[in-house]
């Protein structure tokens, strides 16, 4: 991948690298949110009204997804299916 990459999302716009790069940390700083949280004995719905993603609400926060759904679409693909925070997530390479 490099700086000239284009990336097609199947939802939302046309971005690049960087775009990528964002949606990546979020997704990760939300992660590490849930599992902390979870650690703490919290119930999805204490760690839904915590409102993990609240700082990127105002700007993804409107998108066919809502915040709390997405906030329960990483819950239930991390603690439920005992993905490991441990795991980097890298640039694919073709």
């Amino acid at each position: 991948m490099t700086g000239k990459t284009i990336v097609i999302p199947g939802h939302g716009a046309v971005g690049g690298k960087a775009d990528l790069g964002l949606f990546r940390d979020v997704l990760v700083e939300i992660r590490d949110k849930l599992v902390a949280l979870k650690g703490q004995g919290r119930t999805l719905a204490e760690i839904v009204a915590t409102k993990p993603g609240a700082r990127y609400e105002v700007e993804w926060g409107n998108a066919f997804i809502d915040p709390a759904w997405f906030v329960g679409l990483v819950y239930q693909s991390v603690i439920n299916k005992g993905f490991s925070t441990s795991v980097k997530v890298t640039e694919a390479r073709a």
